[in-house]
């Protein structure tokens, strides 16, 4: 039996909505980069989710097309949820 490929894991920008969305936001919470002042709009990648994003990218070192997009790809999910499960923040 082969083995099962991982299913693929979606990039996330500026516009998208659902429960991906969702989960970055709490992660971005969780590792402090949410902002009272600006809250998110629950599920939907708002303009306060990419500040939140970028200011996290920043935070975290990453750099990149990521970063210059401020999308949540490979290695800004790494690193969030690297830093969500720390308690950074």
């Amino acid at each position: 039996m082969p083995p099962s490929t991982p299913p693929a894991v979606r990039i996330l920008q500026r516009g998208d909505q659902g429960q991906d969305v969702i989960r970055l936001q709490r992660l971005l919470i969780k590792a402090g980069c949410g902002s009272a002042t600006a809250p998110f709009t629950r599920g939907s990648f708002d303009a306060a989710t990419e500040a939140a994003l970028r200011t996290f990218q920043h935070e975290a070192g990453i750099r990149g097309e990521e970063r210059d997009r401020a999308v949540y790809g490979p290695r800004s999910r790494e690193a969030l949820e690297w830093a969500s499960a720390a308690g950074k923040g």
